[in-house]
């Protein structure tokens, strides 16, 4: 159970970093943001830019990640079954489960932190 609490504070910690890290990238380009916002552009249409890179960057992490793990314990299943512990060489349908529902709310979160940094330029 403590391994768990540990992993899933990780987790937020890590949540929070990232989302952090993005609204810095927002604000740092205040500058070009406020003449798209001067020009007509709406923050809607901002935000949407910004949310695609962020999406773009976090999926090619988030999938390089998974193909590692996969290729990880591809390796130490046999090494596994040796010792006679069952392991698939694969991922199980939970993690890739976790991983999409994971995937799927830091996207949304991040969403709303970058539309909040947007919006502050209005």
């Amino acid at each position: 159970m403590l391994v768990y609490r540990t992993v899933q504070k990780r987790k937020m910690a890590s949540m929070a970093t990232f989302a952090g890290s993005f609204r810095l990238l927002v604000i740092q380009s205040a500058e070009p943001v406020q003449n798209l916002i001067h020009l007509g552009f709406g923050t809607q249409e901002i935000t949407r830019v910004f949310h695609r890179r962020f999406t773009q960057q976090f999926l090619l992490i988030l999938g390089l990640s998974l193909l590692l793990c996969t290729g990880i314990t591809g390796m130490l299943a046999p090494l596994a079954n040796e010792y006679g512990m069952k392991l698939s060489p694969f991922l199980a349908w939970e993690t890739l489960l976790g991983s999409v529902l994971y995937a799927a709310v830091f996207s949304g979160i991040n969403y709303q932190v970058i539309r909040g940094a947007v919006s502050i330029f209005c």
